[in-house]
């Protein structure tokens, strides 16, 4: 008897049951894969041959291997196999090689088959088209950017209002000394006339003189080159801030592509200054010798934002808490083994500890509405750990503050095959 039912009106229940799965898997509209305990394929469902080529007479036998892209790392397949084997499932996005030898881009779910007896049977894996999905990140993550731009237009009107209002009154200054000289230069020219004509008399000369004194020749002298280093100060400066804002606010291609961190960095910096330049110092440790790291750098440059504004904001929490001194905000840069790391700390309020495990969640903020979506360091996760393989690790003690560590890995490779994230 099983559970009131006899044996063989068990069996066929169970058979039928089995049928019935076995049906739905054939027909479900994504990819369906299981494995033997070894990885050789055991079973693909039809649209498995659909999206990735492969027809059941190619797969079956062959270890899941055939699968592997040049997207990832044996890192990342290991990661896979060790969840599973942990018992528990495995989902993230994965790109696939298909038969053609192109990429598939993917929502994966990798579970291992146990035995009553706990005896691993194989695996299962579902895999499920992603591209449309990768658009539509792709698409949110340029809003958000260009809704942080929005938010700090204010703020970078006036970081260019002001080298561009000195460089006006420079030019003012240029016009009043101009005409100055223009008078100067023109008595000169008289008394050169009067020379080759004859003698030159005293009076005019003194008259010369006299003009000479009336327009402070030795000041203009003086002030006029010290206005042209300025005037072209302020031009630089602009020409920093605009250079900034167009890198940061391009779409971008985003693929892997081989960033320089530090211009990253400092390009970030230069956007974000109006939220920290009343509230903190910056203080950079940036190695002189960082090789180029493989980034997506469109997404990359939103992450620094993000961690900046999110500084800029603790500390600025601190001092209406009472501490009116400038805080200070220090990122660095470092290579340690085959990993590049940047670390951003501030001396902000802090991370309650109830809420550190949290932060990453999507629109989860401690801040007041309106003040925050929680998508920033959502965002920030997503791009750091699941689309470069990296790593964050966060310390924060509350009336202190916190540290965001990010590590990228050096050596990550895409194919000129994989579509744009």
């Amino acid at each position: 008897m099983v559970d009131g039912i006899g044996t063989c009106e068990a069996r066929a229940v169970l058979g039928a049951a089995s049928d019935h799965l076995l049906l739905a898997i054939s027909q479900v509209e994504i990819a369906v894969l299981l494995t033997d305990a070894s990885g050789h394929i055991t079973y693909i469902n039809p649209n498995f041959t659909t999206s990735i080529g492969y027809t059941a007479a190619q797969a079956i036998g062959h270890n899941v291997n055939i699968l592997r892209s040049n997207a990832h790392d044996r890192t990342f397949y290991r990661q896979i196999f060790d969840t599973a084997n942990s018992g528990k499932s495995w989902a993230g996005r994965v790109v696939v090689r298909t038969q053609e030898g192109t990429n598939y881009h993917a929502r994966a779910l990798v579970s291992c088959l146990r035995h009553r007896d706990g005896r691993n049977l194989g695996y299962s894996m579902f895999l499920r088209e992603a591209s449309v999905e990768m658009k539509l990140e792709s698409q949110l993550r340029q809003v958000q950017k260009m809704e942080a731009i929005g938010e700090l237009a204010a703020g970078i009107a006036h970081e260019i209002n002001t080298p561009i209002q000195y460089v006006g009154d420079n030019i003012q200054f240029f016009r009043e000394a101009m005409a100055d000289m223009t008078r100067l230069i023109t008595a000169y020219q008289g008394i050169c006339v009067t020379a080759r004509n004859g003698t030159v008399a005293t009076a005019d000369l003194d008259a010369v003189d006299a003009l000479r004194q009336e327009i402070d020749w030795d000041y203009l002298c003086g002030e006029v080159p010290d206005a042209i280093n300025q005037a072209m100060e302020g031009r630089d400066r602009v020409a920093e801030i605009v250079r900034a804002m167009k890198e940061f606010a391009h779409p971008g291609d985003e693929t892997l592509t081989p960033v320089d961190l530090n211009h990253a960095i400092e390009n970030a910096l230069s956007v974000s200054r109006s939220e920290w330049k009343y509230v903190a110092e910056v203080k950079r440790e940036l190695a002189p010798d960082l090789p180029a790291v493989p980034c997506y750098p469109g997404s990359f440059n939103q992450v620094l934002l993000n961690l900046l504004v999110n500084a800029a904001h603790a500390i600025g929490e601190g001092r209406n808490n009472g501490n009116q001194e400038k805080g200070l905000i220090t990122i660095g840069t470092r290579v340690k083994g085959s990993m590049v790391e940047v670390e951003i700390r501030d001396t902000g309020c802090g991370i309650p500890e109830e809420h550190l495990g949290r932060i990453f969640e999507p629109f989860y903020t401690t801040k007041d509405i309106g003040k925050g979506t929680g998508q920033g360091l959502a965002l920030t996760h997503t791009v750091i750990v699941d689309r470069m393989g990296g790593e964050i690790d966060v310390d924060s003690t509350p009336g202190v503050g916190t540290a965001f560590l990010l590590r990228l890995p050096l050596k990550r490779v895409q194919s000129s095959g994989d579509k744009k994230a």
